[in-house]
């Protein structure tokens, strides 16, 4: 093999030559080009590495350190999901905000940045978007007092590389449409990247154009992943705290700039965005939905809430604050939140139900994208249910692959209590899956109906996952779930199975403290409901429930056209009815006469049910 196979590595001294040629060809400001230009013929080093150095976003020493600090922390834990503890980029970012200054700081510091040149300058192989951002903030944040923590060749290359992102982002360059790329990265590359390097490079023409596509591509980007009314696209739950707090630094760049970062229309979105968002955090200050990187969320939605009203809050936005134990400051504005509490978006596939605002307020979330939905459910602030809601349907015995789509059907929410209803259909099934949270009766149920074309056996299995360690302890008698936890009592009760243990019951309920599983069978048709009760009021009452005769025309309709169950805690009461096929004749159920396809109502003292909830069949 001979020497020219065997490439030699490039030496710094290689690539500054390489750097500085690169130099000599950009589009330099006039203002900025003579003296530049002049560095550069005498080879000039240090006065070139002044002339190319960041300039301050603020003369404020106190606006410039609050920005210094949310760029750099932000950053790390966007580069802590993407690396090793150990990687450069990790290491940089760290040493920048440990006080760097130190004179310990400044070797790890500057050898970490030579291993990041290496990453950006290697053409075979593109930095990723979080790498460029990571080298365009290291060159507006060298600055630790007077001094500079980059060697000035370092800060050479550094530009050299930025300018070189510069033409890649001015046409999206090696990007996709954005529904084809991360959220994550279609926001950095059209929105962060080009933000900072109009930041970083302002001794280049069009700097200024670069800032207004950038802050027109955060726009862009709010607008193809929320709905209209704010709430999020479940699929951007995993990316969503890193996602906002790219959000939160371009809010803060354009407020320390003195510029507008959102037009009006963009800006309510915004807001609303972030309404939504609080909606799904739980008094724990998480998302009510697991996500990765969820430990980072409580200081992302502070600052976001903090920066968008500052003292002038609205009542949401205050509790959601104290629910972060954040020093909230100001008066709340004089609104009734409440019912705003829960919002839901078909075309986004994610529903927040929450009881109220307030810290210790009941959630029922999911996020329904998938054939198992991902479910999340808060107990008077204390989390109970968190994860994948895994369903397997067996008909004939052959297991039913649910490879479609949940679609959203109905979306209910008044002052008693918020209910959806969504369906998922493959070629001989259809479930239609349903979720009540009570707001002011700390119940909620969950309910699958599956009806099929087929006359054959059909079995439905549930696994949902608990959160935290509950401890079982069951009921006597009967077949319904005490769990305990922290002195809290969740009952889980089983509507479709009777009570009494010796009576035959085609299904079962089961849980190893992790783990609620469940399971029923039925013929053709069949209707799993599981009502969940957490009241502290009911935590040593009886409990007792049974299915209910549904009839028309005076005839009895068997289990796989109709089901009903009436449950009582105590002396609270409530009933659940289910049409599973309808032929257009009201149907009665205890004293009920309706043609609605689902109610839920309650018994109060009087003993008329009081409907929470009615919903009807569509006209064909």
């Amino acid at each position: 093999m001979s020497l020219a196979e065997h490439p030699v590595p490039a030496t710094n001294s290689d690539l500054l030559s390489v750097s500085l040629d690169r130099l000599q060809q950009l589009p330099w400001k006039k203002s900025s080009r003579t003296a530049i230009e002049k560095a550069l013929t005498r080879n000039r080093l240090d006065r070139l590495a002044e002339l190319l150095a960041a300039p301050p976003i603020s003369e404020d020493r106190n606006v410039q350190s609050q920005f210094r600090t949310q760029l750099l922390t932000g950053l790390r834990d966007l580069m802590r999901q993407h690396c090793d503890s150990d990687s450069p980029f990790v290491t940089a970012l760290e040493c920048l905000l440990s006080s760097s200054s130190k004179p310990k700081f400044r070797e790890p510091f500057q050898d970490a940045v030579e291993s990041i040149l290496q990453t950006l300058e290697e053409d075979s192989k593109p930095a990723s978007p979080a790498e460029r951002l990571t080298g365009v903030v290291l060159l507006i944040c060298h600055q630790s007092g007077k001094q500079s923590l980059l060697t000035a060749e370092q800060t050479v290359r550094l530009f050299e590389r930025a300018a070189h992102a510069r033409l890649d982002v001015a046409t999206f360059r090696d990007l996709p449409e954005s529904d084809q790329v991360p959220q994550l990265e279609s926001l950095l590359v059209r929105g962060e990247l080009p933000l900072l390097l109009s930041l970083a490079t302002p001794q280049l023409t069009g700097s200024r154009q670069l800032f207004r596509d950038a802050v027109a591509g955060y726009a862009s980007e709010l607008d193809a992943v929320t709905d209209t009314d704010g709430t999020p696209h479940a699929s951007l739950l995993p990316e969503l705290p890193l996602w906002l707090d790219s959000f939160t630094r371009a809010a803060s760049i354009c407020g320390s700039t003195g510029e507008r970062f959102l037009k009006k229309k963009d800006a309510e979105r915004y807001d609303e965005l972030l309404e939504r968002v609080a909606s799904l955090t739980t008094a724990d200050g998480r998302l009510a939905l697991d996500v990765d990187s969820v430990v980072i969320w409580p200081r992302v939605l502070q600052t976001a809430l903090e920066l968008r009203f500052g003292k002038k809050l609205p009542g949401w936005a205050r509790q959601t604050l104290l629910a972060l134990n954040a020093p909230v400051r100001g008066k709340a504005k004089s609104a009734n939140d409440d019912l705003s509490a829960a919002t839901q978006s078909g075309w986004g596939h994610l529903v927040s139900m929450r009881s109220n605002w307030y810290a210790g307020a009941d959630v029922l979330a999911a996020a329904y994208d998938q054939p198992n939905v991902q479910l999340g459910l808060t107990t008077l602030g204390m989390r109970a249910l968190s994860g994948a809601w895994e369903t397997e349907l067996f008909l004939d015995g052959e297991a039913c692959p649910l490879s479609a789509e949940w679609q959203s059907l109905c979306w209910y929410s008044e002052p008693e209590g918020d209910f959806l209803e969504m369906r998922l259909q493959n070629e001989n099934v259809t479930i239609d899956r349903q979720l009540y949270l009570s707001r002011n009766d700390h119940i909620a149920l969950l309910t699958d109906s599956v009806t099929t074309n087929v006359d054959a056996p059909v079995e439905l299995r549930w696994k949902l996952p608990l959160a935290g360690h509950w401890k079982p302890a069951r009921l006597q008698p009967g077949r319904a779930l005490r769990l305990l936890r922290e002195k809290r009592e969740m009952r889980v009760i089983p509507l479709a199975i009777p009570t009494d243990a010796v009576e035959r019951a085609d299904g079962s309920l089961s849980t190893d403290g992790s783990t609620i599983t469940t399971t029923l069978t039925g013929q053709q048709n069949l209707c799993l409901p599981l009502l969940i009760d957490w009241s502290p009021a009911r935590q040593k009452k009886a409990c007792d429930w049974n299915r209910l005769t549904v009839t028309q025309e005076r005839e009895i309709l068997n289990s796989r056209v109709a089901f009903a169950a009436r449950c009582r805690v105590g002396n609270s009461q409530w009933l659940y009815l289910r049409n599973l096929e309808f032929g257009g004749m009201p149907r009665a159920v205890i004293g009920l006469h309706t043609d609605a396809e689902t109610i839920i109502a309650e018994f109060p003292s009087t003993g008329v049910a009081e409907r929470l909830v009615e919903v009807h069949y569509e006209d064909d």
